[in-house]
């Protein structure tokens, strides 16, 4: 079976993972599917560090056959829990990580070792920019459109 393709949108908790997500999707939250380059791909905005058993369970169930492409939050903390998770994921998707450096309020960020465990498991690109949900939004989708060329 063809592998799919999952797209990581990484920060930590209360990062703006959310909002660029809800921003990609013309501002709903009801919205589970979107194209990007003529691919429907399926969105999970709750991320990791939010309901970890859920995410922990849709990770498990994930397949390309019935989901080719996904976009998922995720938050960086390597833990042996997101590891695993990671680990899961990677059976069937290759991944792609698009790292919002900077927490929303710009106090915080991304350790390099967060980013050095993600480049384990695939490419990144490390959106380092203050900026609001529509930019962020929009250098996402340019980063996933990057990965169908």
């Amino acid at each position: 079976m063809a592998r799919g393709h999952a797209y990581l949108v990484v920060g930590h908790k209360q990062w703006g993972k959310s909002r660029t997500l809800k921003s990609l999707t013309g501002e709903s939250h009801q919205i589970r599917t979107i194209t990007i380059a003529e691919r429907q791909m399926f969105i999970r905005r709750m991320s990791n560090d939010d309901k970890p058993s859920d995410f922990r369970e849709l990770i498990r169930a994930l397949r390309p056959g019935e989901h080719e492409h996904v976009i998922l939050a995720f938050c960086p903390v390597f833990d042996k829990d997101a590891a695993d998770v990671l680990q899961d994921l990677h059976k069937h998707y290759d991944i792609s990580a698009f790292v919002l450096k900077h927490s929303f309020d710009r106090r915080d960020q991304i350790s390099e070792k967060e980013i050095a465990s993600l480049r384990d498991f695939g490419d990144i690109e490390v959106f380092d920019q203050h900026a609001g949900p529509t930019e962020r939004a929009a250098a996402l989708r340019a980063f996933i459109e990057r990965h169908f060329h």
